[in-house]
């Protein structure tokens, strides 16, 4: 059976620095920061026991309290460098003995992701049972990833996998599909995440979203199509 929504915590990591989009979970999406998106669908959810944004900012410390009924936790400096990955983050809280006593399932939003809404996440949620350990959402790639190719010295190309559908079928709809993570939301039992160190390993279930909520933000190119996808598809200007 689904883990205890109150004994459930929803992170969602938000670190200040950012290179290729600087200040990203700050800048203005359809009328409010990037960050405000991720923590209004945790909230709109309204079956976990605490919401909890972890940034080493006090600029998005702030944006975030606004919201009633979020937590934020001061991440510390070592788990806020370029090179940190966020599953160092979330094995940092799940660790901690106050957090092991209150919760028994951990779950990660990522800020990148806003166009994830609260009925994938809660759907999402539903699927963490007793028999598996993770679930993570994807999306279908638009493209076969075995077509890749490498471009080499003096511009040739060579393909990445071999034999390549680039000479056996370039027909996309003949390809299989194929499917990546998208940042949508990440779910694990604590025990399980504790032990294994991924989303990934172990007795993984996946949950698939469509392309168009989808969007993963990390340039201005990015952040241009999400904030068309809002104005298209929800109305937001």
């Amino acid at each position: 059976m689904p883990p205890n929504p109150d004994r459930t915590l929803i992170v969602i990591p938000a670190r200040g620095g950012s290179k290729r989009l600087p200040r990203k979970n700050l800048i203005p999406l359809g009328g409010k920061p990037l960050i405000r998106h991720s923590i209004d669908t945790a909230l709109e959810c309204k079956i976990f026991g605490k919401v909890l944004v972890t940034t080493d900012d006090p600029e998005i410390a702030a944006v975030s309290l606004q919201a009633e009924g979020v937590t934020v936790d001061n991440r510390p400096s070592a788990l806020a460098a370029d090179t940190t990955k966020s599953i160092e983050v979330m094995l940092e809280i799940c660790r901690r003995e106050e957090i092991e006593n209150a919760f028994d399932a951990i779950g990660m939003l990522l800020p990148t992701c806003p166009l994830r809404n609260s009925r994938d996440v809660i759907n999402g949620f539903g699927m963490l049972t007793d028999e598996t350990d993770s679930v993570v959402s994807f999306t279908e790639y638009e493209y076969s990833p075995l077509c890749a190719i490498r471009i080499e010295q003096g511009d040739v190309m060579k393909p990445v996998y071999e034999p390549s559908p680039l000479f056996t079928e370039t027909r996309t709809q003949d390809h299989e599909p194929m499917y990546k993570p998208n940042g949508g939301f990440y779910f694990s039992w604590i025990t399980s995440l504790n032990k294994l160190e991924s989303f990934y390993t172990g007795r993984v279930r996946s949950y698939v979203m469509p392309r168009s909520r989808s969007i993963d933000i990390d340039t201005e190119e990015d952040f241009a199509l999400a904030e068309w996808m809002l104005r298209e598809s929800f109305g937001l200007t």
